[in-house]
């Protein structure tokens, strides 16, 4: 009995879900870059040199056609001294600083979400915001 328990469970393969852990797009330039498969962008480089100009289009497109809405100097400001320094420093999120991700998510997003004490779900949306303030540095 025991070799057909065997058989039976080395004939069952085990589903592996795939990583799906791609950068959230900002614009267009993110989403035209995600698309063009990997092969073509080494063959384009190997022809045009390092610099392409791919970076440069991306930049103009996401600024051009954005998704979202980049932060303001204020923004950035409220970033780098109030949400940055919280964000990986393992403090507490009490109610008001989830005010200012949530007012900060909402102008840049334009989605409103409810607040919550999932640690995990917080800290999607600050990176998501990280992303934000990284585009908008750039541009």
């Amino acid at each position: 009995m025991q070799q057909k328990s065997q058989k039976a469970q080395s004939t069952k393969q085990s589903k592996k879900r795939k990583s799906t852990s791609k950068k959230t797009p900002i614009g267009l330039g993110d989403t035209v870059e995600q698309l063009i498969p990997t092969p073509i962008k080494k063959a384009v480089q190997a022809i045009a040199g390092e610099d392409c100009g791919c970076a440069e289009r991306k930049k103009r497109l996401n600024s051009k056609f954005s998704y979202v809405n980049l932060f303001s100097e204020e923004d950035k400001k409220l970033w780098e001294d109030v949400l940055k320094p919280q964000m990986y420093d393992g403090a507490q999120w009490g109610v008001g600083t989830q005010g200012i991700v949530q007012d900060l998510y909402e102008r840049t997003f334009r989605f409103r979400f409810k607040k919550t004490k999932c640690g995990a779900c917080v800290m999607d949306r600050m990176r998501k915001l990280e992303a934000v303030y990284e585009a908008s540095c750039e541009s």
